[in-house]
């Protein structure tokens, strides 16, 4: 059981360092601190890891908003919340937008048995159960390469270069470097404070130093505030209106409790109702008549 439990507190150190963030509670187990982030579990892991020098939390994607987005008691919350399922648990909690509990307190009845048949987290679970690696990291970064990339970030800049003329291409995906880069132990490919340290330390003396050692730059967009001013008429209308009600997807309250949250700056609902949002033009185009 304890070295489960180890296994599992490293696997997510392993994942959270390579979102830009670590956090390692000294001499005190995941299930001694709290389940719910509130202020003074804030303070406790502060002071915890105040003797590593360690930093709490970096320059956060996507200026403000992005920040808001991934604060702090928020990641601490969901690395709580996964950290005992293990590695692929973990590595789920960051893509998906609502448990499975959430889920069933928005979805309407006849929507929630139409879906009840498919297994979403499965996708990912089973691309990194079935990964060629033995390292929790390799696992992740697998799922990363034939899921994420693939079917998200490189569609999202090609779609977007392409509406204005440019081709795009990615050299770091030469198929060279890919398999130069799955070769290297996981100690190489992160570190403690360092993202990417082997590919910056490859790149000394050739990038200058003020780029080697700039923060991450995200395409974050301010989707919390547009939902709190300019887009919130039109997030109402086309969630909480009579033609989404007649699609029978979500308990109206539920959705209309979650815009108010939102919008009064309770909580930031934003990925949440940017999800949902395109859930129902999607199925206001596409899906068939009663389905």
């Amino acid at each position: 059981m304890a070295a489960a439990a180890s296994a599992a507190e490293e696997a997510g150190r392993l994942i959270l360092r390579r979102y830009g963030t670590v956090l390692m509670v000294r001499d005190k187990g995941v299930a001694d601190i709290v389940t719910e982030v509130d202020a003074a579990s804030e303070r406790l892991i502060r002071r915890c890891l105040a003797p590593t020098g360690i930093p709490v939390q970096g320059e956060e994607e996507g200026g403000a908003e992005g920040a808001e987005r991934r604060s702090f008691p928020r990641r601490v919350r969901r690395f709580l919340e996964a950290q005992a399922g293990g590695y692929a648990d973990l590595n789920l909690s960051l893509f998906r937008y609502f448990s499975e509990e959430e889920k069933a307190d928005l979805y309407a009845p006849d929507f929630a048995e139409r879906v009840s048949q498919t297994n979403a987290p499965g996708v990912l679970l089973d691309r990194l159960a079935g990964a060629p690696a033995d390292e929790p990291l390799d696992r992740v970064l697998y799922g990363d390469l034939t899921l994420y990339l693939p079917d998200d970030l490189l569609v999202k800049v090609d779609v977007a270069a392409m509406a204005y003329g440019l081709e795009t291409r990615a050299p770091l995906l030469d198929a060279r470097i890919l398999s130069f880069a799955a070769s290297l132990p996981a100690e190489w490919k992160v570190g403690w404070r360092t993202p990417k340290r082997f590919f910056r330390e490859a790149m000394r003396g050739i990038l200058p130093d003020d780029i080697l050692a700039r923060e991450k730059m995200g395409f974050g967009v301010p989707i919390p505030h547009w939902f709190r001013g300019p887009l919130l008429p039109f997030l109402r209308e086309r969630l909480l209106g009579d033609e989404t009600t007649r699609l029978g997807l979500f308990r109206r309250e539920a959705l209309a409790r979650m815009i108010d949250d939102h919008a009064d700056g309770r909580r930031n609902h934003a990925n949440r109702l940017w999800a949902l949002l395109a859930l129902t033009e999607w199925y206001r185009a596409y899906a068939p008549t009663g389905a």
